[in-house]
């Protein structure tokens, strides 16, 4: 945002509205910018104790969920069984005289399966709970629904669970409530834990090391890697440990804050798979400076001006409201994120966790052993479907011929990233999906 895939199409900004006199008399007005409210909240932290601002932020967080329960049709919750969507349904529960309706989709797959983690939470909320298993042939009959729903090539594969996840709260209800904006507001997401641990380390790391060392990674596949990963404990051990340190790799890389969140949120490739454009690289996120902050502030601004608003927030939007499903976010309420700002770093995050006040708050509702794990985001088994059911789809997009379709691409690197797949190499499976996506819109 502002810009779209379509030639002079471009999109309205958030925090703003147009006042259109005529063709050629356009003016944008900002009425909220959270780039100023964060920058203003980091400069004037809150100086009271946890416990204090632990009171003042479930007032707040008490107030956005009850206002956002005001509704003269059937509400339930989005229950993934994480910190945000249960402390969002905990705080639905408390303010309903009935049990509420919470959703939650599940997988035929262990390492992506977080279904009984949110069973076991509506179970002690005291919740009217509903669950889906997600089967890899659903998301065949969905693949090409996909650019009807988003208008433009959207290449979050849990668009298609969330698209899931809305169809059967519809069955049931009219509006949902949903808990993104946790990770972005409350420093969540473990991009922001390896910021504050090893950032600053990394940089001084002499560059001939870092060569050194990303050849290492680089010689190991991720299978090698998640084989390595079995010796920690059940714990402490990362959820799909290959793949992120495949992502890992290019890190070493990054030269600044900026290329730090780019490499983060990107998918690291060796080739490019679109041949040379004169379009210019879109990089609104990083047009404000970020000057005396510290690296995971940077990366939280980063994420909200970036990834919630053009990933995170369209998914949610567009696959709900496919299914005639209004979904609300409590959590981007704006007193909400105004506070989060306030918040000093040391009290949103402890050691290797983030949102310490989100479990806080959390912990008073549900014990720590219902939701302290870690972090599995909600993702669907891309590489073992692209293996399996979704495989004569990819072949077909793949071909020279339908690629001949999309002058644009080059064809020989996607058929030799296609191959390298084949031949076991599943950490280029989230390429791919990207690519069959774009495939798919651009067939219309």
């Amino acid at each position: 945002t502002p810009l779209s895939i379509y030639e002079h199409t471009q999109k309205c900004k958030p925090g703003t509205y147009l006042v259109i006199k005529s063709p050629t008399d356009i003016k944008e007005v900002c009425y909220w910018s959270l780039y100023d409210k964060a920058i203003d909240g980091l400069k004037n932290p809150l100086q009271s104790s946890f416990e204090k601002n632990m009171t003042s932020l479930e007032a707040i967080l008490d107030t956005a969920i009850s206002s956002r329960m005001v509704a003269d049709v059937p509400l339930g919750c989005f229950l993934s069984g994480g910190i945000d969507s249960s402390l969002v349904a905990a705080l639905m529960q408390k303010h309903s005289l009935k049990p509420i309706q919470t959703f939650s989709i599940g997988f035929d797959h262990k390492h992506f399966n977080e279904a009984p983690y949110a069973k076991a939470i509506a179970t002690h909320l005291g919740t009217d709970h509903h669950e889906h298993i997600f089967k890899p042939q659903e998301a065949l009959d969905l693949m090409t629904k996909i650019p009807e729903w988003f208008d433009e090539p959207f290449a979050d594969s849990s668009a298609l669970p969330t698209f899931l996840v809305s169809k059967m709260a519809r069955q049931k209800v009219t509006v949902a409530l949903s808990g993104d904006g946790g990770d972005e507001f409350f420093a969540g997401y473990n991009r922001y834990l390896f910021a504050g641990k090893h950032w600053e380390k990394l940089k001084n790391i002499p560059a001939p090391l870092k060569v050194i060392f990303k050849h290492i990674l680089q010689s190991l596949s991720p299978k090698q890697l998640d084989a390595l990963a079995t010796i920690l404990h059940k714990r402490i051990r990362p959820n799909h440990f290959g793949e992120k340190v495949m992502k890992f790799i290019p890190l070493l890389e990054a030269e600044s804050t900026q290329d730090l969140y780019r490499h983060c949120v990107s998918l690291p490739h060796r080739h490019s798979f679109l041949k040379e454009s004169n379009a210019p690289s879109p990089s609104f996120a990083f047009d404000h400076k970020m000057t005396n902050i510290n690296a995971i502030e940077a990366m939280q601004i980063y994420d909200a001006l970036f990834y919630m608003m053009d990933d995170v927030l369209v998914k949610v939007d567009r696959a709900s409201m496919a299914t005639s499903l209004e979904a609300r976010e409590p959590l981007l309420d704006h007193r909400l994120i105004e506070f989060s700002f306030k918040l000093p770093m040391s009290q949103k995050m402890s050691g290797s966790q983030g949102k310490m006040p989100l479990r806080h708050i959390l912990h008073k509702y549900v014990p720590k052993a219902l939701f302290e794990r870690p972090k599995a985001g909600f993702a669907i088994p891309v590489a073992d479907w692209l293996k399996t059911d979704l495989r004569d789809m990819a072949e077909e997009c793949f071909s020279t011929h339908a690629l001949s379709q999309t002058p644009e691409l080059h064809t020989t690197h996607i058929q030799a990233e296609w191959y390298a797949f084949k031949k076991g190499q599943t950490h280029l499976a989230h390429h791919l999906w990207a690519l069959l996506i774009y495939q798919l819109w651009a067939r219309g």
